[in-house]
């Protein structure tokens, strides 16, 4: 009986290419190398689920008309289990209808498959996927979960191909924003309403300790100083911080297990942080960064683009230092 191999399971339509290719073989011997018949879906129905349209062009090559190349083709086809049924019809096609009982016998066999026919294209590699990445200390938008599904879509397709899939949410847990955050956090919060709605307390806060910034420079000052302190490994910064982070990841996780997501990894913009200064060194070193006013940056003049700005003037870093490390 023909049948599908087991280790990349062909379509139906690549098992019939193949029945009708050892026929054409076995029809015009010598004459059929290096033409490989192609099988597709049928036009119309009435005339069966596939056909071969190839004897048209045949016809000048073998100097035969394409009804008879058809006719030699189908004569040599071997009927014992076979997948089809085939009949020439008009000029020279030959149409294809598959055989109940060869269907069902793959059917079958994909029943009893345990991947059920699915390709194992992928044994052996790895892929990571970065996907979802909300910030913390605010709830998810609508991008974020548009991320999650397309994301989490997209590792399920590889994981059933038997890749080792690796899923990483790179959190948006670093920046500017947290030295924003730490200190309307000590000056503005709630712990009643940080006990019943933490997420939409932390925002809260943020936007009434930003808003202050806009009015107050000394205020925006104190952020930025914030923000040194906790790159810097202020103690009861970081431990603000870890509360952030904290609760953040519990309302995502609330989020993730209604839609199923899960990561192997969680590795945010502050797993970068140990590697900044060693990543501004090591510019200074190849001389690419230069002092500026205080702060170092790498002038981009030559490419058309503005200077990068690595080291703020007040010793922070940016997101472009995330990057670059």
């Amino acid at each position: 009986m023909t049948s599908l191999p087991s280790a990349s399971r062909a379509t139906a339509g690549e098992t019939l290419s193949a029945w009708l290719q050892t026929a054409f073989e076995k029809a015009f011997g010598e004459a059929a190398r290096g033409t490989c018949l192609r099988v597709q879906p049928a036009t119309d129905p009435a005339f069966g689920d596939f056909q071969c349209n190839d004897a048209m062009a045949l016809a000048k090559t073998l100097r035969l008309p394409p009804r008879t190349i058809a006719a030699r083709i189908v004569e040599a086809l071997e009927t014992t289990d076979a997948p089809a049924t085939a009949a020439v019809a008009g000029p020279g096609f030959i149409n294809l209808a598959v055989s109940p009982a060869w269907l069902a016998g793959q059917l079958a066999a994909l029943s009893a498959d345990p991947r059920l026919g699915l390709p194992d294209s992928g044994r052996g590699r790895t892929i990571i996927i970065d996907y979802s990445s909300p910030n913390v200390a605010k709830p998810m938008h609508i991008g974020h979960i548009r991320s999650t599904i397309i994301g989490n879509a997209l590792h399920r397709l590889y994981q059933a191909l038997g890749f080792t899939v690796v899923a990483d949410n790179h959190l948006g847990d670093w920046g500017t924003q947290f030295g924003i955050l730490i200190l309307g956090f000590r000056t503005f919060a709630d712990p009643g309403r940080l006990r019943d709605a933490p997420i939409e307390e932390l925002e809260r806060v943020y936007k009434e300790s930003y808003a202050r910034t806009t009015e107050d420079p000394a205020w925006l000052d104190a952020c930025r100083a914030e923000l040194v302190k906790l790159q810097q490994g202020d103690p009861e910064n970081r431990a603000l911080w870890r509360q952030f982070i904290d609760l953040s990841l519990r309302e995502f996780s609330r989020i993730y297990d209604r839609l199923g997501v899960a990561f192997d990894l969680y590795r945010g913009e502050s797993y970068y942080n140990d590697q900044l200064a060693a990543t501004v060194a090591l510019l200074e070193a190849r001389g690419l960064a230069r002092e500026s006013e205080g702060a170092l940056v790498v002038p981009l003049e030559d490419e058309g683009m503005p200077v990068c700005i690595v080291r703020k003037s007040d010793g922070g870093f940016n997101y472009a230092t995330t990057d670059i490390a």
